[in-house]
């Protein structure tokens, strides 16, 4: 896009100040920052789509388009250096990881316990 996320950042840090200042006179602080924080916003965005257009409007020249472009052409095996296995080396295990079992306390929701904390809720 035309510019950088900074272009964005100023044009609503512009229209905070403006609208925070000019509502400061007339509004309680709050509501002047509430208005303020609403026009950083809409800023922001206007900025955003008036970025977005000129960039579909002009698009970059091909100096400017550096790094713009994937290259999606697969390079041959024999221009990827792969690691060689080495025949001294033991092959690698697989262990799977041993965990204990998840158990549930069956005795904390008995139809007593229930039964007790409803008892002592209602007494409160």
């Amino acid at each position: 896009m035309a510019g950088t996320i900074r272009v964005n950042i100023f044009a609503g840090v512009i229209a905070f100040i403006v609208i925070f200042l000019t509502a400061l006179s007339e509004n309680v602080w709050l509501v002047s920052l509430e208005r303020g924080l609403v026009a950083f916003l809409l800023f922001f965005l206007i900025a955003y789509i008036f970025r977005w257009l000129v960039r579909m409007l002009f698009p970059p020249t091909e100096e400017n388009a550096v790094g713009n472009h994937i290259d999606l052409v697969t390079p041959s095996e024999s221009a990827i250096d792969l690691p060689k296995a080495s025949e001294n080396e033991p092959p690698d295990t697989f262990t799977p990881l041993v965990t204990d079992k998840i158990q549930r306390n069956a005795d904390v929701h008995t139809p007593d316990n229930i039964a007790n904390v409803i008892r002592r809720l209602t007494d409160e």
